[in-house]
């Protein structure tokens, strides 16, 4: 097909794993301050979290840069949701 495009679209677990790679600034050192900032900063809906792969964030916490908020954020996550 003629001028037909494919695009690759992230899981929220990766992009939001991505963000926090990406993202200059970020200094994530406590449970507390990974709250907030999807608490606050996201605004992220629990419900919607609570369906989370946490096999996802592993991954990224394996191959990725800022392990320890990535860490964090999984406590969080399981921590939370009960996941």
């Amino acid at each position: 097909v003629q001028n037909s495009y494919a695009y690759l679209i992230a899981t929220p677990e990766k992009a939001l794993c991505d963000l926090i790679i990406t993202k200059p600034g970020i200094r994530i050192q406590s449970l507390k301050a990974i709250s907030e900032f999807i608490t606050q900063d996201l605004r992220a809906d629990f419900d919607v979290i609570e369906q989370w792969d946490l096999t996802i964030i592993n991954e990224c916490i394996k191959y990725g840069y800022k392990k320890t908020e990535l860490r964090l954020l999984k406590s969080f996550i399981a921590n939370e949701c009960n996941i």
